[in-house]
C-alpha cells in the first residue's frame, strides 16, 4: 500500500514531531488527527498548490477550523518575542537590587566588626581599671603641714635653690622633698612659721 504523502502548510505537530511549512509530511496511516489538519489546511496533498487567498484567515475564525497562510506561518516565528530577552529585562532590576542589598551588606558587616572590635578594646581598658589599685587619698590638712615641716627640716641652707632670695623655703624645694604637689605659698609660709616658732 502506497503510504499519502501530504506538505505542510503552518507548523504542526503529530506523534511527536513537529513540521514546519513545506515539510513533507507522510502519515503510516491516513488517522483522524490527519483527516483534522486536511480540513484545516494545515496539510495539503502533494501536488496541490496553496495560495494564501485559498487558505483561512486565521485558526479563531467561527465558520470552523483554519490557519494562516503558508507565508503567515513562515512569518510567524520571527515575529516572536525573545523568551530569553524578555527574562533578562525582567530580572535586570530585581538583579540589579539584590546587587546593592550585596554591597551595603558588605558595608555593614565591615562596620559592625569595626564596633565589635572597639568594644572588645573598651572592656579590656575596663577590666584594666577595675583591677588597678585606687588612686592615693590625697592626704588631709594636717598631713600636709607636718609633710611640710619635716621637708623643711631637711633643707641644705647652703643649696641655692632650696631657698628663695626673701630667705624663705623655696615651694620647688619643699615639693621634691614632702612628696606634696601644688603646695601654695600661704601652706609654706604657715609651715615655715611653725619651724621658726618652735625652734
Amino acid at each position: 500500500m502506497t503510504r499519502p504523502i501530504y506538505i505542510a502548510a503552518l507548523p504542526i505537530l503529530h506523534n511527536g514531531r513537529a513540521y514546519e511549512p513545506g515539510d513533507v509530511f507522510s502519515p503510516d496511516a491516513p488517522d483522524a488527527d490527519v483527516a483534522h489538519l486536511l480540513e484545516s489546511g494545515a496539510l495539503i496533498p502533494e501536488g496541490v498548490a496553496l495560495h494564501a487567498a485559498d487558505a483561512p484567515a486565521h485558526p479563531s475564525d467561527a465558520d470552523g477550523p483554519a490557519h494562516a497562510s503558508a507565508a503567515e506561518a513562515a512569518e510567524a516565528p520571527a515575529a516572536l518575542p525573545d523568551v530569553a530577552e524578555i527574562i533578562r529585562e525582567e530580572l535586570s532590576g530585581p538583579v540589579a537590587r539584590i546587587a546593592a542589598l550585596d554591597a551595603g551588606l558588605t558595608e555593614l558587616d565591615a562596620e559592625i566588626r569595626g564596633v565589635s572590635d572597639r568594644l572588645v578594646a573598651l572592656a579590656r581598658r575596663l577590666d584594666a581599671l577595675e583591677g588597678a589599685a585606687p588612686p592615693p587619698a590625697s592626704p588631709s590638712r594636717e598631713e600636709r603641714a607636718a609633710r611640710l615641716i619635716e621637708a623643711i627640716g631637711q633643707l641644705d641652707r647652703a643649696a641655692g635653690g632650696d631657698w628663695t632670695a626673701s630667705g624663705v623655703p623655696a615651694v620647688a624645694a619643699l615639693e621634691r622633698l614632702s612628696g606634696l604637689t601644688d603646695i601654695t605659698a600661704a601652706e609654706r609660709d604657715d609651715a615655715w612659721a611653725a619651724v621658726q616658732s618652735s625652734g
